[in-house]
């Protein structure tokens, strides 16, 4: 009988041939996992690099504004095109030279609904945004004045006023849609009307205010109020057609009746007086005031 029997030379080559496949197949196995993992990691730091990086702000192209240069070589936008966009992105720096005044009516009655200022802008002149569509403003930190009416007769229902403001004219922020405001302690005036017809239920005067003008928060729905010890002088109407009942107020403020309009509505200015002007916090119940010292 005979057997087939496989030379130890065939034997040891199969296994070396097996081992080479074995190889091969591990290689191409461990190819694809890497490159599985790779791919997902990637799509992984993807996604993190997407949500960490949201894309650039786009400035407005400057061809949509008017402007000039100053003396001093500094710019000063003064118009806007109105087939630009209605979201406005104002430029730090045009060919390679500050932006630092906003001018006369530059963008008055453009159907802005937005627009972002830049920090190189120190003042933002009269009526520069007044009757547009705005419901959202972003006032840079280097501005310094809003001039008369420079936001008025938009659709604002929030504002921050940024510490690097010093004045607020007047009319500045009038007929809006403004809930809540707070004054800074840099700001030193406020023009008459400056927030006149809004919609305010919340109010802080900063410590830099020492006379609050005539109209000046009339026309809200004020239910308290809180006079900062430095104010010395409200005048007539300043805070007229609100609903304040309760007046927190320091010692000897004086209370302006131009033509016989006082600041407050109740004859608040008659009850303070008669109490010797004292400080302290006066409430409305209706019908009379009381005071608590």
């Amino acid at each position: 009988m005979c057997a087939f029997k496989k030379s130890n030379r065939n034997n040891t080559g199969t296994r070396a041939l097996d081992e080479a496949y074995a190889s091969i197949y591990d290689y191409h196995i461990m190819k694809n996992i890497c490159k599985f993992f790779s791919i997902n990691a990637l799509l992984v730091v993807s996604v993190i690099l997407f949500t960490a990086c949201p894309n650039p702000v786009q400035i407005t192209p400057i061809g949509y504004f008017l402007w000039e240069q100053e003396a001093d070589g500094n710019i000063t936008i003064t118009g806007y095109n109105q087939s630009g966009p209605r979201s406005v992105i104002i430029p730090e720096q045009i060919e390679g030279r500050p932006v630092t005044f906003i001018g006369l009516k530059a963008f008055f009655d453009g159907r802005l609904t937005s627009v972002t200022i830049p920090n190189s802008v120190t003042l933002i002149g009269y009526g520069a945004f007044s009757s547009n569509q705005l419901t959202r403003v972003n006032i840079g930190n280097g501005v310094e004045t809003i001039g008369e009416y420079g936001f008025s007769n938009n659709l604002l229902t929030s504002v921050a006023i940024p510490n690097s403001v010093i004045n607020i004219a007047g009319g500045a922020f009038r007929h809006n849609r403004l809930t809540s405001v707070t004054i800074p302690d840099s700001v030193r005036s406020i023009g008459v009307g400056a927030f006149y017809d809004n919609q305010l239920t919340s109010l802080t005067i900063g410590s830099g205010v020492t006379t609050i003008e005539f109209a000046t928060f009339a026309n809200n729905q004020l239910r308290s109020i809180t006079i900062p010890q430095n104010v010395t002088l409200i005048r007539a109407n300043a805070f007229t057609n609100n609903q304040l009942s309760s007046i927190t107020i320091g010692n000897d403020v004086i209370l302006d009746s131009l033509f016989g309009d006082p600041p407050f509505e109740n004859n608040f200015d008659v009850f303070y007086n008669n109490n010797n002007r004292r400080a302290g916090t006066y409430t409305w119940n209706g019908s009379i005031w009381s005071f608590e010292g």
